[in-house]
């Protein structure tokens, strides 16, 4: 039998999440240096976020915007979020730019040097995340980037209640 108090406390957990990433405003640049905020990104259409802090985060962006995009063209917004708290000290923050750049040229991915945004979204620290958001910034569902076809069949039904 299911615990109805863990379960009450998960969903409660998310409220107060979301209210509390409501509340928070934010701005941060892509790899190309535009400036882009809360508002901006949740503005007209849902967005698809591929979010990570590992190496191999410029890579499967870069997929994950390639299938939406097929599949859903210009109905949802698509971004990156690259948490590049973790980068190492002797790795120059140009280096890391320029390998966005490179692998993700069609996609802007917002560099959160802290890691403060990728934390305020709750994705998790233990590999690369995509999460569907409706217009009004809201997470509907979060699903581990790979596989990339897998990952998008779960969020699929998501996107679609997003887009309604």
């Amino acid at each position: 039998m299911r615990n109805p108090v863990g379960i009450t406390f998960s969903f409660l957990s998310t409220i107060i999440a979301t209210w509390a990433f409501a509340a928070y405003s934010f701005t941060l640049k892509d790899q190309f240096g535009r400036s882009h905020s809360k508002s901006s990104i949740f503005k007209d259409k849902p967005l698809v976020l591929i979010a990570g802090d590992k190496l191999g985060t410029d890579e499967m962006i870069s997929k994950w915007e390639k299938e939406v995009r097929r599949l859903y063209n210009k109905r949802v917004n698509v971004f990156g979020l690259a948490n590049l708290d973790p980068v190492p000290f002797f790795i120059s923050d140009n280096h890391v730019l320029s390998v966005l750049k490179k692998n993700c040229s069609k996609v802007s991915v917002l560099c959160d040097w802290d890691g403060t945004v990728y934390e305020k979204l709750e994705f998790p620290t233990d590999g690369i995340w995509v999460g569907i958001f409706n217009q009004g910034g809201q997470l509907l569902k979060r699903v581990a980037a790979k596989p990339v076809a897998q990952g998008l069949a779960k969020l699929s039904p998501f996107i679609e209640q997003a887009l309604d």
